[in-house]
Formats: structure tokens, sequence, C-alpha cells
């Protein structure tokens, strides 16, 4: 049998340490050998060991949630104008992988044909978003 075996195990989460993005958690009680593996680690209890690094992530609080886009699905119709705030930095992915990046955080939507677009909101920590945008005739 191994240290590892024998000895009490602990959980741990993987991070990275500017962002707080979790990468993995793991279970050892050897922690040591680990280290310096690019990762910082944060001991955390078993009923924490399921936390989805998808919606969650590591401050210096601990862990919290990532935050959500202040968007809904959008019904617009041809020829209205929206403007909406998002934060800045947010980039924008449209259907046809044309990125766009918010630098003031503005979101201006408008449209002149009655379709329904998709756009993919990121910026780390937010959650990523896909937002309907529809279009319908006057």
């Amino acid at each position: 049998m191994d240290d590892d075996q024998m000895l009490e195990k602990t959980f741990f989460i993987a991070y990275e340490p500017p962002t707080g993005r979790i990468d993995h958690v793991r279970q050892t009680s050897a922690i040591a050998r680990y280290l310096g593996d690019g990762f910082d680690y944060l001991e955390i209890d078993e009923t924490q060991s399921q936390v989805d690094g998808g919606l969650y992530y590591i401050t210096t609080g601990g862990i919290v949630p990532r935050p959500v886009f202040p968007i809904v699905d959008q019904d617009l119709v041809v020829g209205q104008e929206v403007a909406l705030a998002l934060p800045a930095g947010t980039v924008i992915r449209t259907e046809d992988n044309q990125e766009h990046i918010l630098a003031d955080g503005l979101l201006e939507l408008s449209g002149d044909i009655a379709d329904t677009y998709q756009l993919a909101l990121s910026l780390w920590p937010y959650v990523d978003q896909t937002v309907k945008v529809t279009i319908h005739e006057a």
C-alpha cells in the first residue's frame, strides 16, 4: 500500500490562478505531488466536490457563481433599433463566426429583413450565453 492509499484523502479544486477558472476536482492525500503543475488548489469538503466549473469559479472569497449576462432573447420589428448594455469587452459571435468585441459595452440591434439570428456572448467570468434575436415584419 502506498502512502496515498493509507492516508485520509482530501478534496481539492484545481484552478487557474489569474482567472479563477476551475479545471478539475482532485481527491488525494498527497496534494504536494501536484503542486507546480500550473494550477492553484483550494481545499474543499466532499459536499463541494461536484462543483461545476461551467457555473462557478474561484475568487479570494472562495467558490462563487459565475455571473450571467443581463440580456434575454430579443423580439424586434423591421426597422426597430434597440441598444442593450452589456459588460465592456463582451465578445459577440454571429452565426457566420464573425466576432465583434463590445469595447464600450453597448450592443446595438436592428434589422431590415425579417429573420431569426443567434448571437453567442462570451466574456470571462460570465457564463457563455446564446441570445436569439427575432426580427418580425411590421
